[in-house]
């Protein structure tokens, strides 16, 4: 949660930051496991990037999950590791035959680096 509040509150000030954390404090708290997946970047020890992936329920025989939020390091951002959790998320949702994802952001705002080192 820190690291969604951190990297918002750089980007959008202090009160979105506060918002997208508390966004993903209460995905992570209402979301059944078999809903959600969330996959993180590491560098050595710490956290440095992460996304979530959470189903969405519509009047459709296709499943499908949403994409949000998105956060790197502010500190870190600019060497393709966005891009690389978001294609690592996207293979993996497609590995388990989902159909459809969506996004609610701008998967463009990362460059095109590949830095799959980072994915945990």
């Amino acid at each position: 949660m820190q690291l969604f509040n951190q990297t918002f509150a750089d980007s959008e000030g202090t009160d979105e930051g506060k918002v997208i954390g508390r966004l993903a404090s209460e995905i992570f708290a209402s979301t059944e496991n078999d809903d959600l997946f969330v996959f993180i970047a590491m560098e050595e020890d710490k956290i440095v990037g992460s996304i979530l992936f959470t189903r969405l329920t519509f009047e459709s025989d296709k499943t499908a999950f949403l994409m949000a939020p998105v956060a790197v390091a502010t500190q870190i951002q600019g060497k393709g590791i966005g891009q690389a959790l978001i294609q690592f998320g996207l293979d993996t949702l497609k590995q388990q035959d989902i159909e459809l994802a969506f996004t609610y952001g701008d998967p463009n705002f990362y460059s095109n680096e590949d830095n799959s080192d980072y994915i945990n």
